[in-house]
């Protein structure tokens, strides 16, 4: 088999197929891998080399759809004679309007200046409150959906005895270090800042109790990060998630908005965890209805099927 073409299942015929293109240690959890209604394939991206190999890949597969993340990186008119329906899923946290000026957003904003739309039939956003601002500076998107989670990869159901203390996942920042200096001194936390996924990861995670989310700046946002929490079966403690994509607080996760707060949660919660175990068990299970990648993609790509019928795709 090619290198380059992971494939994550052999399917009968009939089944859609599906070509995903990204860089795998982002957004392979984020793909669809045993499938009972398609036929799935993984491409790697590579920074800095000739796109040719991800035309070759199309070549080698033959999907019916591709999906592609940071549609931004995909060379201009790369895809300008691939027969498959394109779909572009960017990902990356944007302004929700112009007054929102945050430098890091901004920064964020500007990458998307180098995407070729003509590259796909429709664009994606993962989050539901920028799609607004994006439309009106003239990129074409047509719906938003927060990344979703491969949750075979990562779900477990180990019990509450076998779990022990408290884990983030995420790159340091100096935002993010002050919630979690004071938290890593007194209690069982522990910050995997990069180096760790896929099976390890959720190996590391089906032992912690608790799964701690933090904006990555000072603005909210909907980190997908907090499904791994969720389909490994950690109580799940984050900031304020914006859109809440149907997470409650207080049902289905606890919430905090200072260091202080979450210092105080972490002591409540380690003291006493079976407290709080009915907020565990139900955050876990409407998480999987919501965000299960399997359905996910099942939706998309049946209104992304009737889209196209009615509205026409790109020039080819």
């Amino acid at each position: 088999m090619n290198r380059i073409l992971e494939k994550e299942n052999d399917a009968p015929r009939g089944k859609i197929r599906i070509l995903f293109v990204g860089q795998s240690e982002y957004f392979n959890s984020c793909a669809l891998s045993r499938s009972n209604w398609a036929e799935t394939a993984f491409v790697h991206f590579r920074h800095e080399t000739d796109q040719a190999y991800i035309l070759q890949a199309i070549g080698d597969f033959q999907p019916g759809v591709l999906i592609c993340f940071r549609p931004e990186f995909i060379a201009k008119g790369l895809f300008q004679k691939v027969t498959a329906l394109t779909v572009g899923f960017s990902s990356e946290p944007v302004p929700h309007s112009e007054s929102d000026r945050h430098a890091d957003l901004q920064r964020r904003l500007s990458y998307l200046e180098q995407m070729d739309v003509s590259n796909f039939d429709r664009l994606v956003h993962f989050d539901v409150q920028s799609l607004d601002l994006l439309r009106s500076k003239g990129y074409p998107y047509w719906r938003a959906q927060p990344l979703p989670l491969d949750w075979g990869l990562y779900e477990t159901k180990a019990p509450l005895r076998d779990r022990k203390g408290a884990t983030f996942v995420g790159r340091a920042t100096p935002y993010r270090d002050r919630f979690l200096d004071l938290p890593k001194r007194d209690f069982n936390v522990a910050h995997l800042a990069h180096g760790i996924d896929g099976e390890a990861l959720q190996q590391f995670l089906s032992h912690s109790l608790v799964g701690i989310n933090l904006h990555n700046e000072n603005y909210a946002g909907f980190e997908n990060r907090v499904l791994y929490h969720f389909a490994c079966g950690n109580l799940l403690l984050t900031q304020n998630l914006v859109p809440s994509y149907g997470l409650e607080r207080d049902e289905d996760y606890l919430g905090f908005e200072t260091p202080e707060q979450l210092y105080a949660l972490l002591r409540e919660v380690l003291a006493d965890p079976a407290l709080f175990e009915g907020i565990r068990a139900f955050g876990a299970i409407k998480a999987k209805k919501l965000f299960n990648s399997e359905d996910v993609y099942k939706s998309l790509i049946d209104d992304l099927h009737l889209d196209v019928s009615a509205y026409g795709r790109r020039s080819l």
